[in-house]
Parts: C-alpha cells; sequence; structure tokens
C-alpha cells in the first residue's frame, strides 16, 4: 500500500497541486502568450474540488501530505466566489426610483422557435425589468416581437445590425430613453448610454467570440477529458486558440472604450469564458461581479453539454449597489436568464 501511494497517489496529487495553480494564473496571463494556461482556466473548479478531496484524503489517514492541497486551496481560494455564492438575495420588493433592474440573456437566436421567444417574453412580462440586453438575438422584419417589446413598454431599443432580413446580434431594449448608441470598435459588442434615475449611464451589451463546437468537436473534448487525444483533436484545439486569441483582442478593445467613457455604466453578457480566464480577469478590474455580491449557490449559466460553465455576467461599476441577483432555470435557451437590480447613485 505504501508503495503504491509513493508510487501513484503522491505524483497525482502534486500534479493536481500544480494544475490548480495553473489554472489559477490564466488570468493574468495572456492567450498569446501562453494558450495551454488560457485553457486550463476552464477547469479551475474541477481541480479546486480535486485537490479538497485529496485534502480529506490525507487528512484521513493523517498524512502531512494534506499540506501540499491545502496549501494551494488557501493560496487560489480567492477564485472559489467566482463560482460558488451563499446567502446572496434574488428578489427586492418596492424598488425606489434610483434602483434598476436589468435583464442579460443569450437567446441562441430563440432556437428558431415561435415557443422560445414566447417563452422569453413570458420571462419579461413576469420580471418587468427596466434594460435588457440579448445576445444572439433575432427577428425577421415580418415578426411583430419589436412591437409586442414596444407593447410592453420597451420603446427604446439598439441592436447590433439589422439588413432586409431581420435584426440581429447584440440587442439592447429599454424602458428609458437612449441619447447615444454605438459600436465598440471593430468588435460586435454595443454600448448604449440611456437616461433613467436623472442621470445619463452607459450598458455594454457583449458578446465574445463563439468557439463554434460542433458535435464531433465535442465528442473530441470528452475523449481528451478521458485522457484520449486523437489526431483529429487539433481541429477542436485550434478553434480554442484562434476563440481565445480573439477574446484577448476584444477585450483591449473593449477596456479601451470603458476607460474613454464618461458615464457609470453596466456590462452586460455572454463572455463565453469562466471566471479563471484572462477576459473576466480584464474587465473585473473596472468593474464589479453581481453574482459575487448577491449571487447564491452555483453561479452556472450555460445550459448545453458542459455542466458547471459560468460564462454570462452582469457587472458594474462603483456609481451602482447590487441588491439583488438570479439566474433563472428555463430550457428556452442554451443560456440561462441573468436578473440583476442595483442602486444606482452618481456620487
Amino acid at each position: 500500500m505504501k508503495k503504491f501511494m509513493k508510487i501513484v497517489i503522491i505524483p497525482l496529487n502534486a500534479l493536481a497541486a500544480l494544475a490548480l495553480l495553473v489554472s489559477s494564473a490564466a488570468g493574468l496571463i495572456k492567450p498569446s502568450a501562453n494558450i495551454f494556461v488560457s485553457l486550463a482556466s476552464y477547469c479551475y473548479l474541477i481541480l479546486f474540488f480535486l485537490n479538497l478531496l485529496f485534502a480529506i484524503f490525507w487528512l484521513c489517514l493523517k498524512s502531512k501530505w494534506c499540506l501540499l492541497s491545502i496549501a494551494v486551496i488557501l493560496l487560489k481560494f480567492n477564485y472559489i466566489h467566482r463560482y460558488i455564492q451563499i446567502g446572496g438575495t434574488d428578489n427586492v420588493e418596492n424598488l425606489s426610483k434610483d434602483d434598476i433592474k436589468v435583464l442579460s440573456f443569450n437567446v441562441n437566436i430563440f432556437k428558431w422557435s415561435d415557443s422560445a421567444s414566447l417563452g422569453t417574453l413570458n420571462i419579461i412580462r413576469n420580471e418587468a425589468p427596466d434594460i435588457i440586453c440579448f445576445q444572439e438575438f433575432f427577428t425577421h422584419l415580418s415578426y411583430p416581437i419589436i412591437d409586442t417589446m414596444n407593447a410592453l413598454g420597451y420603446k427604446h431599443f439598439h441592436h447590433y445590425m439589422n439588413n432586409s432580413k431581420g435584426v440581429y446580434g447584440c440587442t439592447t431594449f429599454s424602458k428609458y430613453r437612449i441619447i447615444n448608441q454605438g459600436i465598440v470598435a471593430n468588435t460586435r459588442n454595443i454600448f448604449t448610454d440611456i437616461v433613467c434615475a436623472n442621470d445619463t449611464i452607459r450598458v455594454y451589451n457583449v458578446h465574445l467570440n463563439s468557439y463554434h463546437l460542433d458535435a464531433s468537436d465535442e465528442a473530441e473534448i470528452d475523449k481528451m477529458s478521458h485522457g484520449k487525444v486523437e489526431s483529429t483533436s487539433r481541429r477542436t484545439m485550434r478553434k480554442f486558440k484562434s476563440t481565445l486569441l480573439k477574446h484577448e483582442t476584444e477585450v483591449a478593445l473593449l477596456e479601451k472604450d470603458i476607460e474613454q467613457c464618461r458615464y457609470p455604466s453596466l456590462l452586460c453578457g455572454d463572455f463565453n469564458d469562466p471566471p479563471a480566464s484572462y477576459a473576466y480577469n480584464r474587465l473585473i478590474s473596472h468593474y464589479n461581479d453581481a453574482f459575487c455580491k448577491e449571487g447564491n449557490g452555483f453561479g452556472t449559466t450555460y445550459n448545453g453539454n458542459f455542466p458547471a460553465f459560468r460564462i454570462d455576467y452582469i457587472l458594474f461599476d462603483k456609481h451602482f449597489e447590487a441588491l439583488s441577483y438570479k439566474r433563472l432555470k428555463s430550457d428556452i435557451s442554451d443560456h440561462y436568464p441573468l436578473i440583476a437590480t442595483f442602486n444606482f447613485d452618481r456620487q
């Protein structure tokens, strides 16, 4: 047994500890500097709990090897609150005139079905947010969803693009007047300047590049998770590399716009990156995370084939105070709708 521990268990523990350190370092290292470290950011939560299991295992045996995993867990414990929260508030009654309710939702083109768009409208009717940030929004010009939104009180909206077929991309709806709008340079991300609470705020609606993974990619990822790396895995890895490099560029352009913005701001959207990633760490240097302030439970926002992924966010700057945050369980899309309420104070 001692030989097995020495040859197998201890090296595996050391590898898990090292991997946790690498995954948590991903937020500090540009993807262009080391793409493999960036990829490790997706494994942080798994590696955290794996090291926790190792620590418990060694503690049960009263072995000093427990110190290895305990040390790395304590060293990188400050990341876990980005994935799991306890005791947050999910709803606020009797909002004041200075409170703002925001919905962010990647609707996945409503899955090209009327039932998904109707389900989304029901959420809006029930929750009555003041500002709505849709990602992957699409509606045919002949479909009356814009008119329905108008009837619900969202008389102002800004979209990424429209053509003869319809409106699509990041789209922001508001009950309040929009005085300015635009697209963040060389990206698909938009900003909208809105007059509310007797002041002007800027709302960024963000959808960082998707990985465009298909069924074959998902099969390759499943194989790689079981230690089977095949020649066909290279195509999947190339997709990850290409997308992460695009995220680095997009985030740099977003940061430039944020730094030049003279208004208090919110940032909502689908980052396609987890909380340990470089993209999240760069953006969180300008903002607070509504989930980290008022979330409860696991922060999973992706409803696809890869569980426990938090890739959608509502961020806010120092002029706002988070009052509530919740994730709605829904199968309308491959993402869950997120709702946060803020008190706005310009001073």
